[in-house]
């Protein structure tokens, strides 16, 4: 979860012990917005969800998500920089937002200057899931397919920049794998393309596709942790097909 800059992790605590001598002591004043960059449904978005009710109970005040999908979190991150910097206005993302300033020439804000990260709420792997239609069942028989078709297979993200796009050409380059990335507003949509067999594949987090996986409308072959999904024991790494290979969100 991050705040505008102006509230480092010291300050918010400094910030908020001088509010308590102000004319209105009581923090926060007013509703509390929590930005998530991608659609309803995306794994940060039930993130944001599960944080929500806990931060009204504590402050007695309504906290409220604001979805502002597009351009990777780009847009929803420019949205938080110019919001004032008093405490009301949130975010829950990935720590992808940190590798913009390499992928861009030019952003909208600084990602070490203008935002500061405040907690860290959890990690998790992506998995990577494929249509069964495709008639691959494990990893290794996917690797040698999509090899065996350089610049045929398609593979979604929820946008440029995000963890999941960073995580899927992490997993092309180590693997040598030649595809085509096709963007997305959020993990919902792309999953949607994937079952209708307009993608391939997917590396996606692992709550995002948990009840299609579990339906059987989608195949996972492999998280991309050295360790297994809690919520998938019997889905194997993928280092086991691709020795040395790991991300995690």
């Amino acid at each position: 979860m991050i705040f505008p800059r102006s509230l480092t992790l010291l300050l918010i605590f400094a910030a908020f012990s001088a509010m308590a001598h102000a004319a209105d002591p009581v923090f926060p004043q007013r509703p509390l917005r929590i930005i998530v960059p991608f659609t309803a449904g995306s794994a940060t978005d039930v993130i944001a969800r599960i944080v929500m009710p806990a931060l009204t109970e504590k402050w007695s005040r309504q906290a409220v998500t604001d979805n502002r999908p597009s351009a990777g979190g780009i847009i929803a991150r420019t949205i938080l920089a110019e919001s004032p910097p008093d405490g009301h206005t949130l975010m829950v993302t990935g720590s992808n937002y940190a590798g913009s300033m390499a992928l861009y020439d030019k952003l909208p804000f600084d990602p070490v200057r203008d935002i500061t990260g405040v907690a860290q709420l959890g990690s998790t792997p992506l998995v990577l899931v494929v249509a069964p239609g495709l008639g691959l069942k494990t990893a290794k028989e996917f690797i040698a397919a999509a090899k065996a078709k350089p610049g045929q297979f398609n593979f979604g993200s929820t946008g440029i920049g995000s963890g999941p796009h960073y995580g899927a050409a992490l997993f092309n380059y180590t693997a040598g794998i030649n595809a085509v990335h096709v963007p997305y507003r959020g993990s919902p949509e792309s999953l949607t393309d994937l079952m209708s067999g307009r993608l391939q594949y997917i590396l996606t987090p692992v709550l995002a596709a948990t009840s299609l996986i579990r339906s059987g409308r989608i195949l996972a072959l492999g998280v991309t942790t050295s360790y297994r999904a809690q919520a998938f024991p019997d889905v194997p790494s993928l280092a086991d097909a691709l020795p040395g290979f790991e991300y995690q969100g």
